[in-house]
């Protein structure tokens, strides 16, 4: 026999707790220009690029009664790579174009008695790694050709996922081996070595040893930064082609451009490290922003200047009956924002902290509750990150 569940009619009033964060209306930016989004079919620079640290690395020698000696010598350069890189392969073309020759140093061919690489995927970099080999006593210049493989993730036009690609860069450095004159620093001519040889490493080469002289550019960690409204940001330009803490002219320019001027989005500088600038700040709470940086170096009064974007991730309201009767279900929608890079979960709880419910997720939850509640008040949590979001 069925047991007859009685008929309340007295009501339990659910009261959601919403926290200033979901008070805020997150209005889209109707004047938002349409323009084209970047896809993967964009140049690929725009998702993959290696750069050297340096564009020459120079070995200083010289010759007395006991042969020949090192001066100095700059063995080692850094080979950065920029992308959302899974997977990479480098392969190293050293040529001697005098002497007609040509070496190739990749994974399967890095034992070498003068040339050698090592990765460092934590870092996004590889060294590489060189001493002199003593031809003739003779100055000469390796001409170094970098190619790299990568399989790369790469946004999906007009979507929210991404699909590996295999993409390929390449760039150039310059080993100069020289022979100079101990006592006065000079270059010289050395045994088998004639003027027209010597000529060929210029003036223009010893000035720009000091000298970072390569194209400036920056390359952004994100292009775009997605985050919840109201939220801290942060974001890395990587800069190429000067040393920030010889080069800079004076201090970079940051500046955010936030459509509409109200939204609130805030950015500064957290910190210049290496050849990086650290930039953070606030998520506009609607609408859209752009940061842009400006940087001058010093010496040819070179200046570069790019930018990205902040785009507010939209918190809506939940959705939920306020007034519940007992052993009756309802179904309440958190309606987080659909981001994989948040933990989400609900909570709903008495006056006096009682847990009644836990939710994990985005997906709609059932709540029933009993004749225990009656005329009593529960409280309703989001919770993003494990920060309470009403």
């Amino acid at each position: 026999m069925k047991k007859k569940i009685p008929s309340y009619k007295k009501n339990v009033e659910i009261y959601f707790i919403l926290y200033l964060a979901a008070l805020m209306l997150l209005i889209p930016d109707l004047k938002e220009n349409n323009k084209p989004s970047q896809t993967s079919a964009d140049v690929n620079e725009d998702f993959f690029r290696i750069y050297p640290e340096k564009n020459i690395l120079l070995a200083r020698l010289y010759l007395d009664s006991n042969g020949v000696n090192f001066i100095s010598i700059d063995s080692t350069n850094i080979i950065f790579y920029s992308g959302n890189v899974q997977q990479i392969d480098f392969d190293f073309q050293i040529q001697n174009k005098e002497l007609n020759q040509l070496l190739v140093l990749n994974k399967n061919s890095n034992l070498n008695n003068f040339f050698k690489f090592a990765e460092n995927k934590d870092l996004n970099l590889a060294y590489f790694y060189w001493k002199p080999p003593i031809l003739d006593k003779r100055n000469y210049v390796f001409n170094v050709k970098v190619n790299a493989s990568a399989l790369v993730k790469v946004p999906i036009s007009k979507s929210n996922e991404f699909q590996l690609k295999k993409l390929e860069a390449t760039t150039y450095f310059d080993l100069v081996v020289n022979y100079f004159d101990p006592k006065t620093g000079l270059p010289m001519i050395t045994s088998n070595q004639d003027t027209v040889r010597i000529a060929s490493i210029d003036s223009s080469l010893f000035y720009s040893l000091n000298r970072n002289t390569q194209d400036l550019f920056v390359n952004f960690e994100k292009d775009q930064v997605s985050s919840i409204a109201g939220e801290n940001w942060q974001n890395t330009a990587f800069i190429i082609g000067m040393d920030l803490a010889r080069d800079l002219g004076k201090k970079p320019e940051i500046k955010i451009i936030n459509t509409p001027e109200n939204n609130s989005g805030t950015v500064s500088i957290q910190k210049i490290q290496g050849n990086s600038i650290i930039l953070q700040g606030r998520m506009p709470l609607f609408g859209s922003s752009k940061v842009k940086i400006k940087l001058l170096r010093k010496y040819d009064k070179s200046t570069i200047e790019d930018e990205f974007s902040l785009s507010p991730i939209e918190i809506k309201e939940p959705e939920y009956k306020s007034v519940i009767y007992p052993y009756q279900t309802y179904t309440i929608k958190p309606n987080f924002p659909n981001s994989l890079e948040h933990i989400y979960s609900c909570r709903i709880k008495s006056v006096d902290g009682q847990i009644i419910q836990n939710s994990s997720g985005n997906i709609p939850f059932s709540l029933s509750v009993d004749k225990a509640f009656i005329g009593k008040t529960l409280m309703f949590e989001r919770l993003i990150d494990n920060k309470n979001y009403g």
